[in-house]
């Protein structure tokens, strides 16, 4: 009928002629045994006309039959939205929210908003503005593939769209996610796991990122501590791996080789905060380690890395130790 009867008042102006609704049949309450679907009557529920159904319209021949026509037109339609079951919940989220978001999304293209009526997990949701369209989304346990849209013809389609639209979107997603769940297993002696994962994660999170993939390392305890599992896109996999294979080979020809450095000259090689040594070891690409205190050899300072830059390396230290023992002399 509209706010205050308008439609129905628009379609008698516009046709001239007289309609009448029944009398409220109060003693029907209560004795609708329509079968009932998440707090409202389901779509697939016959309707059976009663006496207090019949709309009586009076005027000339013609003039009725357009009016009643246009009163049709008022009448909501019931269509089926064919919907995978396993996308249902996706499409409801987490106490409705991904309803919430389609109706948001569409709101200016429908020009109307949604009654909902979810399944018994989920909030009761109701807006009543304008032209309603009702979404039906049956119970889980009844595995259905579809989704019922309740509501004008016009409002119904839009609806439809915009569902349709949504499934479209969850099974990209879906597709993606399969995309991104390939994964290879690689075994790389645990020797050189502290290495690929470098210095506080740094070079296994450089490569996580230049590739965007998932590495996971075994855990302690884990029976097979050899295995390393890189998941994500299978191109970007392979890459990873690869890049973690050059990574070991590197490791594999590296050396390492004593020096030995007069103890005194330690704290002014490796200076404040470590800083001057870090700047060593990346300027060369080595490992360089110093005696614990304490240590039963104070002056052995070992070198680690590929045969050439630890040669290189380690004349550079013996040139360090010389010159600030020239200056203690």
């Amino acid at each position: 009928m509209g706010p205050k009867g308008s439609r129905i008042q628009h379609i008698t102006r516009e046709h001239e002629v007289q309609i009448k609704f029944p009398e409220r049949d109060d003693s029907a309450a209560g004795q609708d045994a329509s079968p009932q679907e998440n707090g409202d009557v389901s779509p697939e529920a016959e309707f059976v006309p009663r006496k207090c159904d019949i709309i009586t319209i009076s005027g000339r021949a013609e003039k009725c039959e357009l009016a009643k026509a246009a009163l049709l037109a008022l009448v909501p339609i019931t269509e089926d939205v064919e919907v995978s079951y396993d996308l249902h919940r996706y499409i409801i989220g987490q106490k409705g929210s991904g309803i919430r978001k389609l109706m948001e999304e569409y709101e200016v293209r429908w020009r109307t908003e949604c009654r909902l009526f979810f399944d018994k997990r989920c909030d009761f949701q109701k807006c009543d503005v304008g032209n309603q369209v009702n979404i039906w989304v049956p119970q889980p346990e009844k595995q259905l593939d579809v989704i019922k849209v309740t509501g004008l013809a016009a409002n119904v389609e839009r609806a439809k769209l915009g569902v349709l639209e949504r499934v479209k979107e969850l099974q990209a997603e879906q597709e993606d996610r399969a995309l991104r769940s390939f994964r290879v297993t690689m075994s790389v002696d645990p020797k050189f796991h502290p290495k690929i994962i470098g210095r506080k994660g740094a070079v296994i999170s450089q490569i996580r990122k230049d590739h965007d993939v998932s590495i996971q390392f075994p855990d302690k305890g884990d029976e097979q501590q050899d295995l390393i599992v890189i998941s994500g896109y299978e191109r970007n996999v392979e890459e990873a791996r690869r890049a973690i294979q050059q990574l070991v080979s590197e490791l594999q020809e590296m050396v390492s080789q004593d020096v030995r450095l007069d103890p005194r000259t330690h704290a002014r090689i490796i200076g404040a905060r470590g800083k001057a040594i870090r700047k060593l070891m990346e300027e060369f690409k080595v490992d360089i380690r110093f005696p614990q205190p304490g240590s039963d050899e104070p002056d052995k300072v070992t070198v680690t890395g590929l045969p050439d830059t630890v040669d290189a390396a380690i004349d550079h230290l013996l040139n360090l130790e010389e010159e600030y023992v020239s200056l203690w002399r």
